[in-house]
């Protein structure tokens, strides 16, 4: 076998190892984003959902919620306990 068919059986390995954990991404999304849509405080939604999924900064959150950064990252350690505390009595 040449270093071509070697590169190539690599990169077919390795494409169908990308494939499998975008799936696992995916569904890990999936599912952490029904845990968070079932929080009751929207506040605690919202942030979590633009921090961890739509990889959005306190500062930007704050803009959009019309709060200050500083209570943007307090009720963010708030909605993490909640999530939490929802995760841990899923299990």
């Amino acid at each position: 076998m040449g270093a071509n068919e070697n590169a190539i059986i690599r990169l077919t390995e390795a494409r169908r190892e990308l494939e499998n954990l975008t799936q696992e991404y995916r569904d890990a999304v999936e599912e952490i984003t029904a845990v968070v849509n079932s929080m009751d405080n929207q506040a605690h939604r919202i942030i979590l959902l633009n921090y961890y999924l739509s990889h959005m900064n306190f500062e930007k959150i704050a803009e959009r919620i019309g709060l200050s950064r500083s209570r943007v990252y307090h009720l963010h350690a708030q909605a993490l306990d909640e999530l939490e505390m929802l995760l841990s009595a899923s299990t």
